[in-house]
């Protein structure tokens, strides 16, 4: 779940407070979790309303609403990549160059590796441009509102921007006094390869879900992907 990962770095990281110029308190499992049900709740209400607004034919609304929520939930294979960034203890310390502080240089290597990730808009916001593996428009859930949609998912997308840029001094955990560490881009990008098989299956389940909820001739499309050839 690239949002759990990417926004959650960016709302501990710009908030990490040194306990001296060398080490920092790594923040621990529970607060990340705390953080993330946080904000999930706090931008709630404004992600209903852009939902309310999205129609297609033989859609039940109510049963389409559904189908959205089940992508929050965290699953197994980005709960492991959480605990490696977070304490399970209280009272951790690590070298503060071993946590993410902020830069942009560091989101965006997450943000390349994490980039196809299709999670549904986790309505968070990091303090910076909304990305959740559909920021460019061509790949992710927003390519496939707006496929299957059409005008009603261009405004969802829309009004789900405007959610996050709402949210994007969101200072959930600005007083702990913690920070996350930093994971290499290498052992992101075999994070990503080694949950695959999971995001396929989710993308698959929105798909089978808003079927069932009536909608027809549904597209499980999330983005173009690169040919073998292209490599």
């Amino acid at each position: 779940m690239k949002f759990s990962v990417v926004v959650l770095i960016a709302v501990f990281g710009v908030a990490a407070l040194a306990a001296d110029d060398d080490e920092i308190r790594q923040c621990t499992c529970d607060e990340m979790d705390m953080c993330w049900k946080t904000i999930h709740e706090e931008m709630k209400p404004c992600a209903d309303k852009c939902k309310e607004g999205l129609t297609a034919p033989g859609l039940d609304p109510e049963e389409a609403k559904e189908c959205f929520e089940n992508k929050h939930d965290k699953d197994s294979c980005h709960k492991l990549l959480q605990s490696k960034m977070c304490a399970a203890e209280p009272n951790t310390f690590i070298s503060k160059n071993e946590t993410w502080q902020g830069r942009k240089t560091l989101k965006k290597d997450v943000e390349n590796v994490l980039e196809d990730e299709p999670d549904h808009s986790k309505k968070l916001a990091g303090g910076w441009r909304h990305r959740h593996g559909h920021q460019r428009g061509r790949g992710g859930f927003f390519h496939f509102v707006k496929l299957n949609f059409g005008e009603s998912g261009k405004q969802f997308a829309k009004c789900m921007k405007k959610c996050f840029k709402a949210k994007k001094n969101h200072s959930c955990i600005k007083n702990l006094g913690c920070g996350i560490k930093k994971l290499t881009k290498k052992e992101f990008r075999a994070h990503k390869d080694a949950c695959k098989d999971n995001r396929e299956q989710k993308k698959q389940a929105l798909c089978d879900c808003l079927t069932n909820a009536g909608m027809q001739n549904v597209i499980c499309e999330f983005g173009k992907k690169k040919s073998p050839e292209s490599h």
